[in-house]
């Protein structure tokens, strides 16, 4: 029995699937990106300038613990993103949805509308200002008193729903700071609706 143990943790089954993993993602030049889980409903997690798929190790656990796939890579283009979601669906996600923070916002966007059908829901977080509208349904979160809460509610007026909490965290940083754990339980209740709906 335990050799079976064993195996399962080398091949990656079970309860190792929290564990997040680096991997490479095929393109013109090298992407890693963290893999977390694997599931039938996946997300992309696109970091802002300032981070890197690293800073979203803890929430991608908290989403594969929740029954869900992430994939946190480290280049944020269209293309990267589009190369991300492809691999979270050849490892079984029939649905998968963009979480993008700060600038991320900008190239999630664009991923999102040169195909909405391959996309099924988009959450921006503290996005920064987008050239075009969303074609796909999307959730704006920001803090209210950041500096671009007012970008987030302009974004939200084409979008139909905005969250606003309290403080004045940027992005990723809310997730750190003190509305930190109300921030992931909207985002997990958001996403397992979502996930519910999609089958």
């Amino acid at each position: 029995m335990r050799r079976l143990w064993l195996l399962g943790v080398f091949l990656g089954i079970g309860w190792a699937q929290s564990v997040p993993v680096w991997t490479d993602l095929a393109g013109p030049r090298p992407n890693r990106a963290l893999v977390f889980g694997q599931a039938e409903y996946g997300v992309v997690l696109v970091h802002g300038r300032a981070y890197n798929a690293q800073s979203w190790s803890r929430f991608g656990q908290a989403l594969s613990q929740a029954g869900f796939s992430a994939i946190a890579p480290e280049h944020t283009t269209p293309l990267d993103l589009e190369k991300a979601r492809d691999y979270l669906k050849n490892r079984g996600s029939q649905k998968v949805a963009l979480l993008a923070a700060s600038a991320g916002a900008q190239d999630a966007v664009r991923a999102v509308n040169r195909s909405p059908g391959d996309w099924d829901y988009l959450i921006l977080l503290s996005p920064v200002r987008i050239e075009s509208a969303p074609l796909i349904p999307t959730l704006v979160i920001a803090s209210q008193d950041e500096p671009l809460a007012g970008v987030a509610r302009d974004i939200a007026e084409g979008t139909g729903e905005l969250v606003l909490l309290p403080g004045n965290a940027h992005a990723q940083a809310i997730l750190a700071g003190p509305q930190g754990a109300r921030l992931e339980a909207l985002l997990l209740e958001t996403l397992t609706a979502r996930s519910q709906s999609a089958r």
